[in-house]
């Protein structure tokens, strides 16, 4: 199961609101594929790690970047400046600028090797306690961890409403997140 962290503190609130529906990150080596069930992280492998969310990958293209010219290629065609500007802001950067700028920390004028990894919003669970989850799943195939996501979600969003499940698992976070 591919797991992803963020280490921007404002992507959770974005990610909790459905505002950033995926993430670009270098292809793998065991490349991450429609249907994997993904878990996503705050600050992976340091001792402020916070599980985000369970979700399932429902689509996986090849993106290029080219930091300083400030283009980007997906699934092989040179965006438009207005796809750039949508791209960008549901990837969580206010405008393209910031995310170029982002990029650059790699130093490479061209950055060949990511993917553009998208995610079901609808069935999107945030997680609360990392352990369980891990001793819920543990040998699991993908079809049973498919169906315990399913009936997770339904579970969840049959408890509390989508408010009352930011408001509890927000509870550490930026209260803005909460409002619309």
């Amino acid at each position: 199961m591919p797991a992803y962290s963020f280490s921007l503190d404002e992507f959770v609130p974005m990610i909790l609101k459905k505002r950033k529906p995926h993430t670009i990150r270098r292809r793998r080596k065991n490349p991450t594929k429609p249907d994997d069930v993904l878990s996503l992280y705050y600050k992976q492998r340091t001792r402020n790690c916070r599980a985000i969310s369970l979700t399932q990958c429902t689509k996986v293209t090849p993106l290029i970047i080219y930091p300083d010219q400030g283009l980007i290629k997906l699934n092989g065609l040179l965006l438009t400046d207005k796809r750039i500007r949508k791209l960008t802001w549901r990837d969580g950067f206010d405008n393209p600028d910031i995310f170029f700028d982002f990029f650059k920390r790699y130093q490479k004028p061209v950055l060949d090797d990511l993917d553009l990894i998208e995610w079901n919003t609808e069935k999107f669970i945030p997680l609360w306690d990392v352990d369980l989850f891990q001793k819920l799943i543990k040998g699991m195939s993908t079809s049973e961890r498919l169906g315990w996501l399913d009936a997770s979600y339904e579970l969840g969003k049959n408890m509390l409403s989508q408010q009352e499940w930011q408001k509890a698992y927000l509870n550490e976070w930026s209260q803005e997140a909460i409002h619309e």
